[in-house]
């Protein structure tokens, strides 16, 4: 069924790249039998469930947050752990907003290709066609991530609006009436829309960053 049954570390794998070549090694058939690792148990845990919902067939997979557990027996070992943080870096740091631009498009894009992942996660998808893409997760994860930090540090748009929580409902209620439009009366109706759009809105508005977004989810399940 796979090509090799020889085991596979994957290091740093809680993260959307770790993660990612975790399915990416299940759903083209390369390897079945993977130990996924990172020291961050939070994320790496919404990670493996994620996995374990996709139901590869034959798939052997465990995670662990013992470096030397994961390692043992691996004939393959796939690093994908991000760089150390800098001499005096914190964690503020890390979430403080870039400096880049950011659009009304970029927003209602966020929205729309997130709510429409968890709705389709919630039906069993691990892989959504979005778009001409295809998305997974991470996606959803960066869409989500990026609205929370916006709203968390007081964020400006291009035209100099401020993301607030306000203007993210009035967005997500315009993008959310589009799509009825959009889709056929019984994928929306019939869909899980109404569960998304609350897990979206719960993990953007929180006062607290959920470490997945497939924990909240799953408590919908």
């Amino acid at each position: 069924m796979y090509l090799t049954d020889s085991k596979v570390a994957v290091m740093g794998a809680a993260g959307a790249i770790g993660s990612n070549l975790v399915q990416d090694l299940l759903a083209t058939g390369t390897a079945g039998r993977i130990a996924m690792y990172d020291p961050l148990l939070g994320p790496l845990e919404g990670a493996a469930e994620e996995i374990y919902h996709c139901a590869f067939p034959g798939a052997r997979v465990t995670w662990t947050g013992d470096p030397a557990a994961a390692l043992e027996g691996a004939v393959f070992v796939i690093s994908a752990g991000g760089a150390p943080r800098r001499e005096g870096m914190t964690r503020e740091d890390l979430l403080r907003v870039h400096e880049g631009q950011r659009t009304e498009a970029g927003l209602r894009e966020n929205i729309r290709v997130g709510v429409q992942y968890i709705e389709a996660w919630l039906r069993g998808k691990g892989a959504v066609p979005l778009y001409n893409l295809m998305e997974d997760a991470a996606t959803a994860e960066i869409s989500r991530a990026q609205i929370w930090q916006w709203i968390r540090h007081k964020a400006t748009l291009a035209d100099g609006r401020e993301v607030t929580p306000e203007l993210f409902r009035q967005v997500l209620d315009e993008e959310m009436a589009a799509l009825r439009q959009t889709l056929p009366a019984p994928a929306f109706d019939g869909g899980r829309f109404a569960e998304a759009v609350k897990i979206f809105t719960d993990m953007s508005l929180s006062d607290s960053f959920e470490e997945f977004l497939t924990l909240p989810a799953y408590r919908a399940l």
